[in-house]
């Protein structure tokens, strides 16, 4: 007789499994801190900055690729169990930062690493359109793709900015 429930030996990668999307999604259990996950998940990107000298800007493209891979692996699983943009998942905070701070234009220096910090902060909580519209959709893709669109309001905001200050401050 064959049965349809799942024998122990296959439970088990099932859970391992959802184990390590739980951490990849959640950061390492970031997303669990009972206030501001996305501000901390979003600082955690921040962190490999300080060891790193050279490059900079092509490891945090690196990130922002990998993060949105994991991402779309990681969390429709997640969103099962959570419904839908869990505040718990902060993947996305991850990908929408490191975007920001891919920008080959903008110095990874202290001041302009908070700048950035900031600008993707404020367009990530506001949500002003499209990413209010997108937000409101289900799915892996939406819940990464409204960080995408934050991080390239915070670049276009960042680079006016870097244009500002070269133009007033280093030019004449």
């Amino acid at each position: 007789m064959v049965s349809s429930s799942l024998q122990p030996s296959e439970i088990k990668p099932f859970r391992i499994l959802g184990w390590l999307k739980a951490c990849l999604a959640t950061v390492f259990g970031i997303g669990f801190l009972p206030k501001m996950p996305g501000t901390f998940g979003s600082a955690a990107t921040l962190i490999p900055l300080y060891f790193l000298t050279a490059n900079t800007h092509t490891i945090m493209l690196g990130v922002a690729i990998a993060s949105f891979l994991l991402g779309l692996w990681a969390v429709p699983t997640l969103e099962k169990r959570w419904g839908n943009d869990p505040p718990r998942v902060v993947i996305d905070e991850v990908l929408g930062m490191s975007l920001t701070l891919a920008s080959p234009i903008i110095p990874h220096t202290g001041g302009w690493i908070m700048v950035a910090f900031m600008l993707f902060r404020l367009f990530d909580i506001t949500k002003p359109f499209p990413i209010n519209y997108i937000n409101a959709k289900q799915g892996a893709f939406f819940v990464l793709i409204d960080d995408v669109i934050a991080a390239f309001y915070a670049l276009l905001v960042l680079h006016l900015a870097w244009l500002t200050y070269q133009l007033f401050f280093i030019l004449p």
